[in-house]
């Protein structure tokens, strides 16, 4: 039997059931939000998008982006609507994160050494010294 949309009871029983899928993805989406691991998450995959420009000079990958990026406005309603104190926590959090990375590695091309990690393999140490040989003819592209 054809799904009849001009019958009031299945227009109200199709409302009632997106209503119902919307309360629970909400639900969801607030029970992520409560963590910081769930935050996190949700402001990898939000974040870049969302912030980004769609703009590309091909059509069809623009057209792509422009859909992505209507994903994650989707989402970022969600967010507002369902748990919006949530929702600047995890900017305020990103923002953290954001800037313990600059510190780190701003810290690491003061101390003037090769990161954390001392031992490091040096490459073009390795080859002034010969620890390390390559062979290579000329006219080929590999090493």
């Amino acid at each position: 039997m054809p799904l009849d949309l001009n019958d009031d009871k299945t227009v109200k029983a199709l409302e009632r059931a997106n209503k119902a899928y919307s309360n629970e993805d909400g639900n969801v989406l607030a029970n992520m939000m409560k963590t910081t691991a769930g935050r996190a998450f949700v402001w990898r995959k939000l974040g870049p998008v969302l912030f980004a420009s769609a703009f590309n000079e091909n059509p069809y990958s623009m057209a792509f982006n422009v859909g992505i990026q209507r994903q994650a406005a989707g989402l970022f309603t969600d967010i507002v609507k369902y748990c919006p104190e949530q929702f600047t926590l995890m900017m305020r959090e990103a923002d953290e994160r954001e800037r313990a990375i600059e510190r780190s590695l701003s810290q690491d091309t003061d101390r003037g050494d090769q990161g954390p990690d001392e031992r490091q393999l040096d490459l073009y140490r390795d080859l002034a010294t010969g620890r390390i040989e390559v062979e290579w003819e000329p006219g080929s592209d590999a090493a």
